[in-house]
């Protein structure tokens, strides 16, 4: 299961770089809900998914090639989610970055629980599009997020072509 997403820099990033998720983290005030209530009770065993491997290492290892012999820069982070529509103000992007976030975005996080519960091995990546909302310098616009996305589509292809290649030479 490759799960990818859109992303802000809470660290200081270049926009239009891709980072591979090494943990992610829910703000569970924020988000409210976990997408498994309701689902994981109908078992009557492994009800709790755990998540100590959510984003698995030896995919992160087969990317990790890729992107090297591809000559990508692929950095590994930790990734905090955050309910949209919106982005995240000043004060939300300090307290993310506190707890250890490195990137933040409006999904990702979900699809990798829910993929974990059904027992699939998780890569997750995120194009970083914009800086946080505290290192922005303005108003943060979907536009500029469009035009990052535009701008990073070649790289993020060579990098999954060569992720696929990888998958070749690859045994779990």
């Amino acid at each position: 299961q490759l799960i990818s997403g859109i992303a802000d820099a809470a660290r200081v990033e270049a926009a239009r770089s891709v980072k591979e998720i090494e943990d992610g983290a829910r703000a569970e005030a924020e988000m409210r809900a976990n997408p498994l209530i309701g689902i994981a009770v109908q078992r009557k065993e492994n009800q709790f998914t755990s998540l100590t491997n959510a984003y698995a290492r030896s995919f992160r290892e087969l990317a990790g090639r890729a992107a090297k012999k591809q000559g990508i820069d692929l950095k590994e982070g930790v990734y905090a989610a955050m309910t949209g529509p919106s982005y995240e103000t000043p004060a939300e992007i300090k307290m993310l970055r506190t707890i250890g976030a490195d990137s933040i975005g409006m999904s990702t996080v979900f699809e990798v629980i829910a993929a974990n519960f059904l027992g699939m091995k998780v890569l997750a990546l995120n194009v970083i599009a914009n800086a946080a909302a505290d290192r922005h310098g303005g108003v943060m616009k979907h536009t500029e997020v469009l035009a990052a996305m535009k701008q990073a589509a070649p790289k993020v292809v060579r990098l999954l072509q060569g992720i696929i290649e990888e998958c070749g030479n690859f045994s779990s």
